[in-house]
C-alpha cells in the first residue's frame, strides 16, 4: 500500500473514531430531545443543520457555565470534543488541555488530545499525548491503537514508524482479542508485512 493511501486511510479511520466519540455525547442530548416532546425536525431544517445549531447551542451553554464556576473534567470533555465536531480545534485543544490539568492520569482525556493534535498537523505532541494515555491506562486498546495508527502515518516532519506500529497493534490484539479494534489492527498489520 502507498505512503498516499496509507494517509487516506488513516484520516479515514481517525474521522470514525472522532465522530464516534462525539455521537456518544450527543445522543444523549438527542434522547432527552426526543422525551422533552420538542419535535425531532424543525421545518425547512436538514438534520445535519440540527445538529451543528444544536452543538453551537450546547457549545455556548457549557461556555457560559464554565465561566460561571461550574468548571469540571465532564464539562471540559464534552467542551472540547463539541469545539473539535465544530471544527475549532484550537479550542478544542484548550478545552482537553484544562480537563488534563484537573484529571493528568485519565487515559481517554491523553487519547482526544492526541487526536486534536493529529488534525492540527503536530505530530510529534500526537505522538505524546497517546504515550502518556497508555502510561495512565496500560490496558487500553483504543491508546495503543491510535498511537499505532500515528506511527504508521508519520506525520509532518516525521517519518513512519511502521515496526513500532506493528508492535502496539499486536499489544491491541493482545489486550482485547475480539474488539473490533483488533480485528482493524490485523488487518493493518497483514497490510504491511
Amino acid at each position: 500500500m502507498s505512503n498516499g493511501a496509507k494517509q487516506g486511510l488513516f484520516i479515514a479511520l481517525a474521522a470514525v473514531a472522532i465522530v464516534a466519540v462525539i455521537y456518544s455525547f450527543s445522543a444523549g442530548r438527542a434522547t432527552s430531545t426526543k422525551q422533552s416532546g420538542q419535535p425531532a425536525t424543525q421545518a425547512g431544517q436538514s438534520s445535519d443543520q440540527q445538529v451543528e445549531q444544536a452543538t453551537l447551542q450546547r457549545i455556548q451553554e457549557l461556555e457560559k457555565s464554565i465561566k460561571s464556576g461550574q468548571k469540571s473534567v465532564a464539562s471540559l470533555t464534552e467542551l472540547g470534543l463539541l469545539y473539535f465536531d465544530a471544527g475549532q480545534l484550537d479550542k478544542a485543544a484548550e478545552s482537553l488541555t484544562a480537563a488534563i490539568e484537573i484529571e493528568p492520569n485519565n487515559a481517554d482525556l491523553h487519547t482526544y488530545l492526541g487526536l486534536t493534535y493529529f488534525w492540527t498537523g503536530q505530530s510529534k505532541e500526537t505522538t505524546a499525548e497517546y504515550q502518556k494515555a497508555i502510561k495512565a491506562n496500560p490496558s487500553s486498546p483504543d491508546a495503543y491503537y491510535q498511537l499505532a495508527l500515528a506511527q504508521s502515518h508519520g506525520g509532518l516532519g516525521q517519518q513512519s514508524d511502521i515496526p513500532a506500529a506493528i508492535a502496539n497493534w499486536k499489544k491491541v490484539i493482545e489486550l482485547a482479542p475480539d474488539s473490533p479494534l483488533a480485528k482493524k489492527s490485523q488487518e493493518y498489520i497483514d497490510k504491511n508485512k
